[in-house]
C-alpha cells in the first residue's frame, strides 16, 4: 500500500494520497506515506488533511520522525500563521532534509516551497536550486511533475533547454 500511495503523489492525486495513508497497515519505519501525505496536505492548503497526516507519525523517536513533525508544524505555519515565519520554517526544513534523509527530499521541498509560496523572494532560488539538482541527477520525472513550478518561478525559456 505503500508503493501505491507514492505512486498516487507522482500522478499529483493528493487527494487520494491522503484518504489512503491511514489504511497502511502494518506500517513500517521505512515507509514513506507519512511524508507524501503531510506535503499532499500543505500543496492542498488543507490544515484539517494535514493535521490528520501529522497523526500518522505514530513513532515517537528518531531524526527522520522529528523532520517529518518539523514537516507538520511548517505546513501549519503556512495555513494558519505567519507567512515570514512559515517561510523561515521551510528553509529549515529544507536544511534538515538534506542532513537526515537526502539531497532528493530537499529538492522536493524547495519545489513544495516554491509551489505553495510563489511570491515569496527566497521562492525563485528555491526552484532555480530544485530544477538545478534535479537535472543534475537527470530526475526527468520530477522535473515533469513541477514543471508548472518551473515554468512560474522561472519562465518557460530557462526550463526548456
Amino acid at each position: 500500500m505503500d508503493t501505491e500511495i507514492v505512486l498516487l503523489w507522482t500522478e499529483g492525486r493528493l487527494d487520494e494520497v491522503i484518504e489512503l495513508a491511514p489504511q497502511v497497515v502494518p506500517a513500517q519505519p521505512y515507509h514513506q506515506f507519512r511524508h507524501v501525505a503531510i506535503a499532499s496536505a500543505i500543496r492542498l492548503g488543507n490544515a484539517d488533511r494535514l493535521r490528520a497526516a501529522i497523526g500518522l507519525i505514530e513513532l515517537p523517536i528518531g531524526r527522520r520522525y522529528d523532520v517529518l513533525r518539523y514537516a507538520g508544524d511548517t505546513g501549519l505555519e503556512f495555513l494558519e500563521g505567519d507567512p515570514d515565519r512559515a517561510a523561515a520554517m521551510f528553509g529549515q526544513l529544507i536544511e534538515q532534509l538534506a542532513a537526515v534523509e537526502s539531497e532528493r527530499y530537499a529538492a522536493e521541498w524547495k519545489a513544495i516551497f516554491a509551489e505553495v509560496m510563489p511570491d515569496r523572494p527566497e521562492a525563485k532560488l528555491a526552484a532555480q536550486e530544485a530544477y538545478d539538482w534535479f537535472s543534475k541527477v537527470d530526475a526527468q520525472g520530477y522535473l515533469n511533475y513541477f514543471s508548472d513550478v518551473w515554468e512560474q518561478q522561472l519562465g518557460e525559456e530557462a526550463v526548456a533547454g
